[in-house]
């Protein structure tokens, strides 16, 4: 193939994740696939990236993200660098929605997905101007965080500003609220009333509708055609499913797989990640996730699911592995882009 193709690993030389946040895919895996589709590709880090005389230029780009924020912020700044000259895999709406539940909420819009209604929040202040408006039960989330961290069921309005201005208050309030009393109340000559109104509960938050009466979700890992599906049982007295710890492998409504197809399509990714939810009428899409994805569900996998020619949903009775799933997903998805003329 005469595209060039360029994988971006971090400094360790790392292309996260594979079973845990610290550890790296095969490179070797992959790079015995691609060159058995005939892939001229290049591995380079970042630094390298960055360090070289000239901007790589026309070349499709695979990367992953980081779990550290500073880290993943220095990989940001590289490819917003590379973006305009190159093709992006997976696209940069993906890195950026990558622990950041906030930026997923506008994705749906984007990409005209499934949405529980939501609402998104970068202080305190901007919730008092619609609080009362919100139906309750309601579930705040912080925009970081895996599994079922921060993540709270909220029952009323008095609770609900007692959590958001408790997740929202940092190390730095009872400092911050000093000041803001010695502009406002000692130094007024020197401090106008308008330079004192900065709020001192800053921090991303999302409240996202809540369905009712759940036992269980479902994890879907997708790559490419082969669907992988986790069952997750809500523990006694809970309302989360995520982090519960009690998973299975077990039957569920196939339907399921034509929702989470039909959101794949759209996002148009090799790969994806889905938590999905069944309220007894209809599918509800959670949260989603393409880049560092949570490995589990495949790892752990005895079979996975694929349409055959007749669009009839197959269980495919094999373990896989994952850096052969990432390689064998990303080909096939070049592959059909190419011959689609995207």
């Amino acid at each position: 193939m005469d595209t060039k193709f360029l994988i971006l690993v971090d400094y360790l030389r790392y292309f996260r994740r594979e079973k845990y946040i610290c550890s790296s895919l095969n490179l070797d895996t992959i790079s015995s696939i691609l060159n058995m589709h005939e892939f001229n590709f290049e591995i380079k880090s970042f630094q390298e990236i960055i360090e070289a005389p000239q901007k790589p230029i026309n070349n499709i780009i695979w990367y992953a993200s980081s779990d550290l924020t500073s880290y993943k912020n220095y990989i940001e700044d590289i490819l917003l660098y590379l973006q305009d000259d190159n093709l992006l895999i997976p696209h940069f709406d993906f890195f950026r929605a990558h622990e950041n539940k906030g930026f997923q909420e506008l994705l749906r819009r984007k990409y005209d997905l499934p949405v529980l209604e939501s609402h998104y929040f970068g202080t305190v202040e901007e919730l008092f101007k619609i609080i009362d408006y919100i139906d309750y039960p309601v579930v705040l989330k912080n925009t970081t965080g895996s599994g079922s961290e921060n993540v709270r069921l909220i029952r009323d309005k008095k609770q609900l500003i007692k959590k958001v201005e408790h997740l929202s208050k940092s190390s730095t309030y009872y400092r911050n609220l000093a000041k803001k009393y010695l502009k406002r109340y000692v130094f007024t000559k020197k401090y106008k009333f308008e330079y004192t109104k900065e709020s001192l509960f800053v921090n991303n938050f999302i409240l996202q509708k809540y369905v009712p009466n759940l036992t269980n979700d479902w994890k879907v890992l997708i790559f490419y055609d082969k669907y992988f599906v986790l069952e997750r049982e809500v523990r006694q007295h809970e309302f989360r499913a995520s982090g519960s710890g009690k998973f299975y492998y077990r039957d569920f409504d196939i339907s399921m797989l034509d929702f989470c197809k039909m959101i794949f399509k759209k996002l148009n990714t090799p790969w994806i990640s889905l938590d999905v939810c069944w309220d007894g009428t209809n599918f509800h899409l959670l949260e989603f996730q393409i880049l560092n994805l949570g490995p589990f569900t495949l790892l752990n996998g005895p079979y996975y699911f694929q349409r055959n020619t007749n669009s009839e949903w197959k269980k495919i009775f094999k373990k896989s592995d994952l850096s052969t799933a990432y390689a064998e997903a990303f080909v096939n998805y070049i592959r059909s882009s190419i011959d689609a003329g995207e």
